[in-house]
């Protein structure tokens, strides 16, 4: 975990290449160890890099093996981040299927609600508002990020609170 770990912090600081590197680590020896359990978690980091880097097919293929393991172990946390990568991954990549985007987001935030996992449940909003933002629906997109940022204040989410302050 700690190799994906690494490579998702490079993504966050827009250093691509290192992260696909460190997180392709993180997989091999996840898979070397034989351990069943997190390797959605793995895939959904390497999806979110492929995503950022403009490769939005091997996204879409990693987030759905990410979709299919975290169903499959009953990870639900990393089941429902899934969720709403999945539909953010759709809607940067075909504008014809954002209600499908849409639909994904919400299940997403639906299901990190009832788990109560709100510092994840803040990102889903702003993911949603990007979303939004990408179908047209401004006003929306505009609440939505509104939301995330309230949320980002009340539990001191710098980093997240300063993505809020990108114009929509």
């Amino acid at each position: 975990m700690a190799w994906s770990g690494l490579g998702w912090s490079h993504c966050l600081l827009g250093e691509l290449a290192t992260a696909k590197e460190c997180i392709e680590k993180g997989i091999s020896l996840h898979r070397q160890a034989g351990m069943p359990y997190f390797m959605s978690l793995h895939l959904m980091l390497a999806a979110m890099v492929d995503l950022d880097s403009g490769n939005l097919a091997s996204a879409k293929d990693n987030i759905e093996q990410g979709l299919r393991l975290s169903k499959q172990a009953g990870e639900k946390w990393v089941e429902a981040m899934s969720l709403v990568f999945l539909g953010r991954i759709l809607a940067k990549s075909d504008r014809s299927l954002s209600d499908q985007a849409k639909e994904y987001v919400r299940e997403g935030i639906r299901m990190l609600k009832g788990l109560n996992v709100l510092p994840l449940c803040s990102q889903a909003y702003l993911i949603m508002a990007e979303v939004l933002l990408n179908d047209g629906k401004r006003l929306k997109a505009l609440g939505n990020l509104l939301r995330a940022k309230r949320m980002f204040k009340t539990m001191h989410m710098d980093y997240w609170l300063a993505l809020t302050k990108k114009p929509v």
